[in-house]
């Protein structure tokens, strides 16, 4: 006998008894989705003359206009008998190995077969399937085919996922609810369907590694940042400290979405999106932002076009980079030794990317940047990147100047509101100074000489110009 509840308005749940009281039933079969997202399907053996009791419900207490289809084959060619259904979900940490394992009646079968995401493991043909050395490759929904020479049964999913903390009570679902609150049915003793509650992860630093496939978009769930998708997972998350958190799927091999809500999580509607990433762009998705200590977050990964594939979800909290020391400009003689340097405070590790003009220099990753022998070349605007796992941040600009002895060169800064002007060039250095607003009459306002070649003059009189022009002179 099967039993559908195709058609139905909303995600419905279907179970069959045997009994005639409340208190004496005997599960025969139930079901949530095995016939796609919010569609219930029951097959089971019938005995004739044998009084079956139908009960249909709403997931999560979803309520709507139900159609119930029937059909009976009247055939001694029996479905397979499982009893001890794969368990719908198994997570395990990084190079684990497990079993994965099925009971069922032995008689009339003849092929046992382990499928995973739907297509079958070469030379899986056994009652149990040992997954060894757990990886990115082997996540996913494992189901096992029964065959007899007339009928066939699938076994509902097995869904194994990596959590990198061991957390095995830490999972993606592909209904909101689960992450909430217990499965509203617990596991028949013949029947393939049970739902674990997952708790929320809650590691400093962690990943969390599962599949879409099968995944689709519940009625009522929001569109992710604008983007429809249509196969999302849903996952919890608990900041233990107050600060940044940065959340990525880098290691995805396919373009998601992802977005980030708060709120009581009794429905969608009481939901409050915190931050989201498109996809669109085709790389990986990420977002970062202040999280607040003991705030739950509800994550959501969905397809860029409603694709599916292996998600790599990583959680990094803790402080974001700081620069407590900002490096300072140097001036040099040509082949003398000088350095750069920064320092910076957060969560390790710290990595350092040093740029010159905009132009990343090879090797430079160390918080200091040395030169042995400075040469023309070296001279430029240096700033260094100071990246952890929750954030970056780019220091200020620092100049090196390396002048020939017949050169000067010349940087405008802004000190407390003022201008200065700041020339170096070689020791010994003589500057003659003047101003003009109009580039025709020209004024002397400073005359000096520097020992260490670098001179400094601050124009207090900016404000009292519309424009103001200088030009200097290695000498009167």
């Amino acid at each position: 006998a099967t039993f559908s509840t195709a058609g139905s308005d909303f995600d419905t749940l279907l179970a069959v008894y045997t009994g005639n009281s409340l208190d004496r039933l005997d599960a025969v079969d139930r079901d949530d989705d095995r016939q796609g997202f919010a569609t219930s399907q029951v097959r089971f053996n019938t005995i004739g003359g044998t009084l079956y009791q139908i009960v249909v419900d709403g997931y999560n207490g979803a309520s709507g206009n139900v159609v119930l289809s029937w059909a009976l084959q009247a055939s001694l060619a029996l479905l397979p008998e499982i009893h001890t259904p794969p368990p719908r979900q198994r997570v395990a940490s990084t190079g684990n190995s497990f079993l994965l394992s099925l009971g069922y009646s032995s008689q009339d079968i003849v092929e046992v077969q382990w499928l995973i995401n739907g297509q079958e493991i070469p030379n899986a043909t056994h009652s149990v399937l040992s997954i060894d050395n757990l990886q990115a490759n082997l996540v996913g929904a494992y189901s096992v085919r029964l065959r007899t020479a007339e009928r066939e049964v699938i076994t509902l999913p097995a869904d194994v996922q990596i959590n990198s903390d061991g957390d095995t009570n830490a999972a993606a679902h592909d209904k909101f609810a689960e992450l909430v609150r217990p499965a509203p049915l617990p596991p028949p003793p013949a029947a393939a369907v049970s739902f674990a509650s997952a708790g929320p992860s809650r590691g400093f630093t962690s990943s969390q590694v599962f599949s879409t496939f099968g995944a689709t978009k519940e009625i009522g769930e929001p569109n992710h940042c604008g983007i429809p998708g249509g196969a999302s997972e849903w996952y919890v998350y608990q900041a233990q400290s107050s600060d940044t958190l940065h959340i990525d799927t880098a290691g995805s091999d396919f373009a998601t979405v992802l977005a980030v809500y708060t709120g009581p999580g009794t429905d969608f509607a009481s939901l409050i999106p915190v931050a989201c990433h498109s996809g669109l762009d085709g790389h990986d998705s990420s977002v970062e932002f202040t999280a607040t200590q003991g705030t739950i977050y509800y994550i959501a990964v969905d397809g860029v076009g409603g694709v599916s594939g292996t998600v790599v979800l990583n959680f990094n909290l803790g402080p974001a980079p700081q620069i407590t020391a900002q490096p300072a400009g140097v001036i040099s003689q040509l082949g003398a030794s000088v350095s750069l340097s920064v320092t910076a405070s957060g969560m390790d590790p710290l990595a350092y990317q040093w740029s010159r003009d905009g132009v990343n220099v090879a090797g430079a990753t160390n918080s200091t940047l040395t030169f042995n022998s400075v040469q023309a070349a070296h001279a430029g605007h240096y700033t260094v990147v100071v990246r952890n796992p929750v954030a970056q941040l780019t220091s200020a600009e620092a100049i090196l100047i390396a002048p020939p002895l017949n050169q000067v060169q010349y940087q405008i800064l802004s000190v407390n509101g003022q201008r200065q002007l700041r020339l170096f060039g070689p020791a010994g250095l003589g500057t003659f100074l003047q101003a003009s607003t109009n580039l025709v009459s020209w004024t002397s306002i400073y005359t000096n000489q520097s020992t260490s070649g670098t001179l400094d003059f601050t124009e207090t009189q900016v404000p009292a110009f519309v424009q103001r022009y200088y030009r200097f002179s290695a000498e009167p």
